[in-house]
């Protein structure tokens, strides 16, 4: 009997979801929690390799942060080896260490779908955005002693 019941009230609960094409809604125990599946035409236009389209964008103002689906741009872009696209990102200051729901950056993205030359190019990037930072702190403390003296 109490099978039965059960059985019953998963089933209800489950009619009960309604899910589109944009929305999915997830059960968790007793938790519902909504996530937008639908990708905004920027990523969607990365996913193409539409570069012209994508910089034209960018020049007027487009959020190279934005999530879309949980991934930001430079994730659709190195998710699909999309590589002038994921320079011209990189170059007008989308964030490299970024990291979506499931806790994975562009750089985990790029290794994931074997997109080699995106794997590169992040890789570099980092490098460079680290050294980049230790230089602004070496020049700070510097500036910082100059001050001082």
């Amino acid at each position: 009997m109490k099978k039965t019941i059960l059985t019953i009230l998963c089933v209800s609960l489950l009619t009960a979801v309604n899910a589109n094409t944009t929305k999915k809604a997830i059960l968790t125990n007793t938790l519902e929690y909504s996530i937008n599946l639908e990708v905004n035409s920027f990523c969607k236009l990365i996913q193409m390799g539409e570069l012209q389209a994508v910089e034209a964008l960018i020049e007027n103002g487009q959020n190279l942060n934005e999530v879309s689906s949980g991934l930001t741009p430079l994730m659709f872009a190195a998710r699909h080896n999309r590589v002038s696209i994921l320079k011209a990102l990189i170059k007008n200051g989308a964030k490299l260490k970024v990291k979506s729901r499931k806790g994975e950056t562009a750089l985990d993205w790029a290794k994931k779908s074997n997109a080699k030359e995106a794997y590169k190019i992040l890789e570099s990037a980092i490098k460079n955005e680290k050294k980049l930072k230790a230089l602004k702190k070496i020049e700070r403390r510097k500036n910082r002693k100059n001050k001082n003296s």
